[in-house]
């Protein structure tokens, strides 16, 4: 199943019955006049419910956030990253491409490009390569599959100054670009 870290206090439940992503979208539908394509089809994927749970709660405080004076949205910029884990074949990749919609659509990102490399790639070809896909993903998403393979410890040479430039650039550029990191959950 791919994830993303939720608390225990958000695990989908509301007063011990369970929250229906479905229902809640539809809610916010109508609250909110909203429309958003990559919704519906997170929507339609089976299983996932937590994700489904947190791409809805996502497209509401997108919403939230952009009714906010533009002073107050630029000092509580939000850090929009994830970790989807999971085994192969479990959606990571499509999820990380509906989630660069729901983000568009909900107007957290004026984008909804999606940039994908691996951690292989990165590590071959350097800070200076990650800095431009960087700039290519600007205002979208950065997805970064098999993420386990950046291993700043055991590979000081190449992965050490990858990871570097992805915790700098996770907090640095946080309103202009959301990164979506990917693996095993084993990993």
């Amino acid at each position: 199943e791919a994830g993303e870290s939720i608390g225990a206090e958000e695990d989908g439940t509301h007063g011990g019955e369970p929250e229906e992503p479905a229902k809640l979208w539809s809610e916010l539908k109508e609250e909110y006049d909203a429309a958003s394509s990559a919704m519906e089809e997170l929507l339609k994927l089976t299983g996932l419910r937590r994700v489904k749970l947190a791409g809805v709660r996502l497209f509401k405080a997108g919403r939230a956030f952009s009714r906010m004076d533009p002073e107050l949205r630029k000092l509580n910029t939000p850090a929009l990253n994830y970790s989807f884990l999971g085994n192969p074949g479990t959606g990571k990749t499509t999820v990380a491409r509906l989630f660069a919609g729901i983000l568009h659509d909900s107007g957290l990102r004026t984008s909804n490009v999606l940039k994908e490399c691996t951690a292989q790639k990165l590590k071959e070809e350097g800070p200076d390569e990650f800095r431009k896909k960087v700039e290519a993903a600007k205002n979208g998403v950065l997805f970064i599959d098999e993420a386990y393979d950046l291993d700043p410890v055991g590979d000081k040479f190449k992965g050490a100054p990858v990871v570097n430039e992805i915790v700098t650039t996770a907090e640095n550029d946080r309103e202009h670009l959301t990164m979506i990191l990917a693996g095993y959950e084993d990993d």
